[in-house]
């Protein structure tokens, strides 16, 4: 469940995600050079709770603190694999505060067709709030849009994220991660899931957003994205994975402009099909 709720005028945001998973999923290590041959299967069992609170400030513009919970237990490791970041039967929990900032002009977040967003989020997890340990992450999520006035049907759109561990030892489940960003939408297209993982992210992404039929019920649009996980212990973005893809776009909502997408990305070493209800961001 991802609750999104405002209040009267836009006084107070209130925004949540909750799940719970039963989740066997491959890993390949830290550090933005892991190898193919390094994969190991981690199954696990995966709650999280995140609860925030923003009060707008100025127009555009909110600050707000909150609660994040992300719990793992019942964590099986395979056998005779070259990691040992883990074993098997071992739980992790990270517990504490959230800070976040966000600076919002567009007109339509669903859909948006011109404006900026940037958040920036600050997390603490305290041992006095169950976490197992002391430790503090940062996530940056700029995003921008332009319109072309010819062509209102055709939109330009780019994303950059930097996410990073800044102090303490992260569980290495909860470690910055290929496709776990803690933000909406869908980044790294064309990369596996938990691909890449390290105590920090580079992303960036650029996406051509055009109509195809004069009501606009059908349109298209073509994507690359680059992720660059640091090298591992180190701020240092040598490692640079790129992936590339293509959509279309059904009109689920003319009024809100919500679109039906399936995309289609590939990079290196995977190929993957994207559903989903509104825009990657």
């Amino acid at each position: 469940m991802y609750p999104n709720i405002w209040l009267k005028k836009n006084s107070w945001n209130f925004t949540g995600e909750y799940f719970i998973l039963n989740f066997p999923q491959d890993t390949w290590g830290l550090g933005g050079d892991s190898q193919e041959e390094d994969k190991l299967l981690v199954g696990s069992k995966h709650i999280r709770v995140y609860q925030n609170a923003l009060i707008r400030i100025v127009p555009n513009f909110a600050i707000g603190m909150g609660y994040a919970l992300d719990r793992r237990y019942a964590i099986d490791v395979a056998e005779n694999q070259t990691i040992t970041a883990m074993d098997s039967g071992k739980t992790s929990t990270s517990s504490g505060i959230t800070f976040p900032a966000i600076f919002d002009n567009r007109r339509n977040t669903i859909n948006p067709q011109q404006g900026f967003y940037a958040k920036l989020a600050y997390n603490l997890y305290l041992p006095g709030m169950g976490s197992d340990d002391r430790w503090a992450s940062l996530f940056c999520d700029l995003r921008k849009y332009f319109r072309f006035s010819s062509n209102k049907t055709s939109i330009l759109a780019f994303r950059s994220y930097y996410w990073t561990i800044l102090s303490g030892n992260a569980p290495y489940l909860d470690m910055p991660a290929t496709r776990w960003e803690p933000a909406w939408g869908s980044a790294s297209r064309g990369i596996q899931q938990g691909r890449y993982r390290s105590n920090a992210i580079l992303y960036g992404e650029a996406e051509y957003r055009f109509g195809i039929t004069a009501n606009d019920f059908l349109g298209g649009v073509v994507f690359t994205n680059v992720t660059a996980p640091s090298k591992y212990d180190t701020q240092q973005f040598i490692y640079l994975h790129p992936a590339v893809g293509a959509g279309i776009r059904l009109k689920f909502n003319k009024f809100s402009r919500t679109n039906v997408t399936l995309d289609y990305g590939v990079s290196k070493d995977f190929q993957s099909v994207y559903v989903n209800i509104g825009e990657a961001f």
